[in-house]
């Protein structure tokens, strides 16, 4: 499970069975009528309980029916302060997710009748203020020109292929990126999963954690034909993913920070990008504002997807805030742009090297 602050101390951790909270029926509402992501209903959950084992602290555990708003303001409060040994004094950032946890919580209340229609005891509670110091991003037609800018028909160009994909659609940090090996790319034949493991996703930010990437059918195929290709190079699993190159041949200097940002700026350049700064790291903060407008990421999906220990980080990476009209059904529909990116059809080198990754696949599968 993630953790809304890094190093947050805590010694609640368990409601007291005293009282119904009705908790696994919330699970089933934010689940089904709200579609949120697993790792967001179980954080949701998590505020929840922290919320009823506080008023059990405080000798104040009562029904559901008898929470009052003076409760959630004296909890929010209690939050604030640190407990040298127990908790760290909570963010602005996540007092005010706890709050959305409990008007969440308490609209599910309304809803399956267990309170009256016009109980609420978050109304009117002020969201404490946020400070952002936003990370830049690139504009939609920004990102498309990118892609339009490389060859995906040469080696080299398919491999910058791969490091926009895994920055702009599944977020993952520079360090992360180059510290890929062969075998964190999860291939069942049609999707693709990334997995970034715990000892990489540290190396590659501060407050980082390890988790699994998915991707959908276009993008998969693309990281596909490179895996092919590298494969074809002789690579193992445990080989790096991404390689440099030297005369248009694979080099023997591995991949940095610095390198990646290089790419980037060669192709703003081609591209005609003026930005006063383009760096990897703002395909990652453009993921993380796109993911917005799809199905089930609200913040702390979103900050489970990029691997941020806290989403105070993940908010200053959300600074448009105004209201979404229109909710995609998955990152395909969002990213549909991609199927028309690049005009032509690869090259029969790169489908052979296809070829020859699907055989390797079945031959160490056999063994």
């Amino acid at each position: 499970m993630m953790d809304i602050e890094q190093n947050e101390m805590t010694t609640t951790t368990a409601t007291p069975p005293t009282v119904d909270t009705h908790l696994d029926a919330f699970v089933r509402d934010l689940t089904v009528f709200d579609g949120l992501s697993k790792d967001s209903v179980a954080i949701y959950r998590r505020m929840v309980q922290e919320f009823f084992t506080w008023l059990a602290g405080n000798d104040g555990l009562r029904p559901v029916d008898q929470i009052t708003h003076q409760d959630v303001e004296s909890y929010l409060e209690w939050c604030y302060y640190p407990v040298p040994g127990v908790r760290r004094g909570n963010s602005n950032q996540t007092r005010r997710t706890k709050l959305i946890a409990l008007h969440r919580y308490a609209r599910f209340l309304r809803r399956q009748g267990l309170v009256p229609v016009n109980s609420d005891f978050t109304k009117d509670i002020p969201k404490p203020k946020l400070r952002r110091k936003f990370v830049q991003k690139f504009t939609s037609e920004e990102h498309q020109a990118f892609f339009r800018a490389i060859d995906p028909n040469k080696e080299k160009g398919l491999r910058d292929t791969v490091i926009f994909i895994l920055a702009g659609f599944g977020g993952l940090r520079a360090g992360e990126i180059w510290r890929l090996r062969l075998e964190h790319i999860q291939d069942d034949g049609k999707l693709i999963d990334i997995q970034v493991p715990e000892d990489i996703a540290k190396q590659g930010g501060r407050g980082s954690s390890g988790r699994t990437v998915d991707l959908w059918a276009l993008p998969s195929r693309d990281i596909r034909r490179y895996v092919a290709i590298r494969y074809r190079q002789g690579a193992r699993p445990e080989d790096p993913l991404l390689v440099t190159y030297r005369n248009k041949r694979p080099g023997p200097l591995p991949l940095n920070d610095s390198m990646l940002d290089s790419i980037v700026k060669f192709y703003a350049a081609r591209a005609g990008i003026n930005k006063t700064k383009n760096s990897l790291h703002m395909f990652r903060a453009t993921h993380a504002s796109d993911c917005r407008s799809v199905q089930g990421y609200d913040t702390p999906a979103i900050a489970q997807r990029l691997g941020h220990a806290s989403i105070a980080t993940t908010d200053r990476y959300l600074p448009d805030r105004r209201r979404i009209h229109k909710i995609y059904p998955s990152f395909a529909a969002y990213y549909r742009w991609y199927e028309k990116v690049w005009s032509g059809a690869p090259k029969e080198e790169i489908k052979k090297a296809s070829d020859e990754y699907e055989a390797y696949i079945q031959n160490i599968t056999k063994e």
